[in-house]
């Protein structure tokens, strides 16, 4: 008998979906994600009470060397679940995803370098690096789940403020702090609704 072709409709979208998820990278963890939220607002503190008098270069020293702490802590959970995938499309969907953020670490890294080397205002810093971050998660957001593109909003919307806030964006810690670390408890959300929920 023929079948109907609502049904095979209805099949076809079925297994759209099932693929659709199979491209999904499952390496980012909630845990992780607000480990680095709870990084951003702690050293945020520490700058805001413990190094008030530090200089503009000095204060972008300390949030690259933040950057870097965080990247670091990321790195470490990304290649330990890449050596627990079993199957060579989970890989490359890891490749993939890490691959899309890659430009945007690179381009941030010659723009700090550039700016700070040539003297330039940097206090501009903060909103280009939220801008950037924005640009980074937008590029990986094909293989990432639905809800990503908040974060993409967020990271524009606050690098806008601090672009507009310039003359004081570097020299108040918790401007920083609450941008970054806000922006990872809500990745965090993200995925713990999208992917991890779907689990309990």
């Amino acid at each position: 008998m023929p079948m109907d072709v609502s049904q095979a409709l209805e099949q076809l979208n079925e297994i759209q979906h099932h693929l659709g998820r199979s491209e999904i990278y499952r390496g980012y963890r909630s845990r992780t994600l607000a480990l680095l939220g709870v990084t951003g607002l702690v050293c945020a503190a520490v700058l805001d009470f413990g190094w008030s008098s530090a200089a503009p270069v000095e204060r972008v020293g300390f949030w690259v060397a933040v950057a870097t702490l965080n990247l670091a802590i990321a790195s470490w959970e990304i290649l330990g679940d890449y050596g627990n995938l079993k199957t060579e499309h989970q890989k490359r969907i890891t490749r993939r995803t890490v691959g899309q953020f890659l430009p945007t670490l690179a381009a941030g890294a010659l723009l700090t370098m550039t700016f700070v080397t040539r003297g330039a205002n940097l206090e501009l810093l903060p909103g280009i690096w939220s801008i950037l971050f924005a640009l980074g998660v937008f590029a990986s957001r094909p293989y990432l789940p639905r809800g990503v593109g908040w974060v993409t909003a967020y990271f524009l919307a606050t690098g806008a403020l601090l672009l507009g806030y310039s003359e004081s964006a570097l020299s108040q810690p918790w401007f920083m702090g609450a941008v970054f670390g806000g922006g990872q408890f809500l990745m965090a959300y993200v995925m713990y609704q999208n992917l991890e929920r779907e689990k309990l």
